[in-house]
């Protein structure tokens, strides 16, 4: 992997189970690719989420993202939009307009393009190393108060609750 504090435009070539895993309250990240090897430009993480786990409705102001499932069905909730699919779906989900996701099955497994990559260090910050590529056995607890202050300093208002089912 390249540097964490030098941005580049280097190639990054990953062989399957390569990259950065971290958790993140019950989610497991792998970092496919950082904003810092794209010159800030793109982000890519593989992500696992248990349902019950879902993020807040929250507002990108900088950065717009692009979900494709790869396991589980999930329903995206983006503006006054609500779409579900299962593997080999896909939503973007554009800045400005308030989203979630709702996961349907146990878990759901979505690979996340992020352009630019400006919420990254809000994950970096309250994440921790993953000691494997699985779930956490218990999920740690976010504080909401700490999520939101992180989330305010990368351009990302939360505006309501997770889903409700």
């Amino acid at each position: 992997m390249t540097s964490i504090h030098a941005p580049s435009r280097r190639p990054v070539l990953l062989a399957p189970g390569q990259g950065e895993a971290r958790w993140l309250g019950g989610h497991l990240l792998d970092w496919k690719l950082h904003g810092r090897d794209s010159a800030g430009q793109l982000a890519a993480v593989e992500t696992v989420i248990p349902r019950g786990q879902e993020p807040p409705l929250h507002v990108h102001e900088h950065d717009d993202e692009l979900f494709y499932v790869l396991e589980g069905t999930v329903t995206f909730i983006c503006g006054d939009e609500r779409s579900t699919g299962g593997p080999g779906s896909t939503a973007f989900l554009p800045r400005g307009v308030p989203h979630t996701l709702r996961v349907e099955t146990e878990t759901v497994r979505v690979l996340v393009v992020m352009a630019p990559c400006g919420p990254a260090p809000y994950f970096e910050t309250l994440s921790v190393p993953a000691t494997s590529r699985s779930l956490p056995d218990e999920p740690a607890h976010l504080d909401p108060a700490a999520v939101e202050a992180a989330l305010a300093e990368v351009g990302v208002r939360v505006v309501g609750p997770p889903p409700g089912r």
